[in-house]
């Protein structure tokens, strides 16, 4: 199976959207949309792990 490429459609998004994402792609110094989605996901792992142990 080929390897597809995500996209996200920012250009849709109202304003206030559209600047939470630049602020997240900021705040986890994301080089692309692609790479503040796989920052996120790894982190909500991270944290999802963190909490099996409590």
């Amino acid at each position: 199976m080929s390897e597809q490429v995500h996209t996200i459609h920012i250009r849709k998004l109202k304003h206030e959207a559209y600047e939470r994402f630049w602020n997240l792609r900021r705040y986890y110094n994301a080089s692309s949309w692609a790479d503040l989605i796989d920052k996120i996901t790894k982190e909500y792992v991270k944290q999802i792990e963190e909490f099996d142990w409590i």
